[in-house]
């Protein structure tokens, strides 16, 4: 389901605004005002890019927390596109020999009594699952006592690919004609695209 990058992450980042404030965070956006549309389903997007910015949130005290949108070319898929969503966090960071392991489920990394939590240690594991649906990934960096930064990665599909069909006839020159018998509107000279991704719906469409 197609939806703006920007109002989608800015709502993000004002919701996540009020904890980043508990931990004297700064938050910040970094996304250009065009960044255009994502092909994605918007519940589970936000679901992981939330769950990103509350980890990044709770593991960070008196620093700064970065939400930053990019493109970038799909470099094992000639005239492919990526979208790259990362959460950049100046926190505590996460030792070297566990970040192979905070995607497994029920997996938690000891930071510390002050950062004790009391999660189930299915948030990125979650996270994870949700990435291979939206159909990209999700991949961890970081240097112990630094920070962190956790990037989500969406196929964007090929920019060649990208192709405007124009109808037969102007859009204004279509006009609906209702036929009464039945209550339904007929457009003459039109192509309509529909997209759904329930398989009961699907069905019946």
């Amino acid at each position: 389901e197609p939806g703006k990058i920007r109002p989608l992450v800015e709502e993000l980042v004002q919701q996540s605004k009020p904890l980043a404030a508990e931990r004297r965070n700064l938050l910040k956006l970094e996304c250009a005002a065009d960044a255009g549309i994502v092909f994605a389903d918007p519940m589970r997007l936000r679901q992981v890019l939330a769950t990103l910015l509350s980890n990044a949130c709770k593991f960070t005290r008196d620093g700064q927390i970065t939400l930053a949108v990019s493109h970038r070319d799909a470099g094992d898929d000639p005239g492919g596109l990526r979208i790259l969503f990362q959460v950049r966090d100046t926190g505590i960071g996460i030792p070297e020999n566990c970040l192979s392991d905070i995607f497994t489920a029920f997996s938690q990394v000891y930071r510390g009594p002050q950062y004790r939590t009391t999660g189930t240690g299915l948030g990125l594991t979650i996270c994870s699952q949700m990435a291979d649906l939206l159909g990209g990934g999700i991949s961890a960096a970081s240097t112990l006592g630094e920070g962190s930064t956790f990037t989500l990665s969406i196929d964007a599909g090929k920019t060649s690919e990208l192709t405007f069909i124009e109808s037969a006839r102007s859009p204004s020159t279509v006009e609906p004609k209702v036929d009464e018998s039945y209550r339904r509107v007929v457009i003459d000279g039109s192509r309509i695209l529909v997209v759904e991704d329930g398989e009961d719906n699907q069905r019946i469409i």
